[in-house]
């Protein structure tokens, strides 16, 4: 168990979000008989302290399983806070098909 963000001081918080699509073969009554992933991906939202933003979830971003795209850039504002970014990147993962049979 850790306390705070890993190898990072900058930041208020992180999360990270693996994900796969999922191709299901199906028998007669509706049953699932096997299942395989596929499509991997990783998301990573990112919180920290910042003075301005420049907006990096625009049109034409090429990425790839090493350097993904920003699909979320926001600017918070509050009264009683000071100022941060949420930034949402996701890259594809590494293929690598996993069956299950049920």
């Amino acid at each position: 168990m850790s306390f705070g963000i890993l190898n990072d001081d900058v930041k208020i918080s992180r999360n990270t979000n693996n994900s796969a699509q999922v191709g299901e073969k199906t028998g007669a009554n509706g049953e699932i008989l096997e299942m395989t992933t596929y499509g991997g991906a990783e998301e990573i939202t990112v919180e920290e302290f910042a003075d301005a933003i420049t907006n990096e979830a625009t049109n034409g971003q090429v990425g790839n399983t090493s350097t993904g795209v920003v699909t979320a850039h926001n600017f918070i504002e509050s009264n009683t806070e000071y100022q941060r970014t949420n930034k949402t990147t996701r890259k594809a993962l590494a293929a690598a098909a996993t069956t299950t049979t049920a």
